[in-house]
């Protein structure tokens, strides 16, 4: 399967888990398709302007990765915030709780990718 970047579906969502601002996610494949691949729940390139965020929230059944593409993110990982660049890694593992937030200057993208811990979708 070929998924050109100019046929991925944007979408923009505001207040993302009790968050700030607008983030822009552009899904990497359509997740309902019948070939799609099984325990994936997402995987999406997500963009952040500045002062965007989504809100503390837990992981129960699933584990989420972000990898920073660019900018400069602020992740809180299980009550615990640091800084994240481009080519840092974050992994929310089943059963932990995080965030992340752009508090710099210019727009921060990630890649999200979010699977389940258990039996096939």
């Amino acid at each position: 399967m070929i998924i050109y970047g100019r046929d991925r579906k944007v979408v923009e969502e505001s207040a993302v888990l009790g968050g700030t601002g607008t983030e822009i996610q552009r899904a990497m494949f359509d997740y309902d398709a019948p070939d799609a691949p099984k325990n994936c729940e997402l995987f999406m390139e997500v963009e952040y302007p500045p002062g965007t965020g989504a809100g503390y929230h837990p992981h129960a059944g699933a584990s989420e990765i972000y990898y920073i593409l660019s900018g400069e993110a602020t992740y809180n990982d299980n009550g615990v915030e640091t800084k994240l660049h481009a080519g840092d890694t974050a992994v929310c593992y089943d059963g932990g709780s995080h965030s992340i937030r752009n508090d710099g200057t210019e727009p921060m993208r990630f890649l999200a990718v979010m699977f389940t811990s258990g039996e096939e979708k």
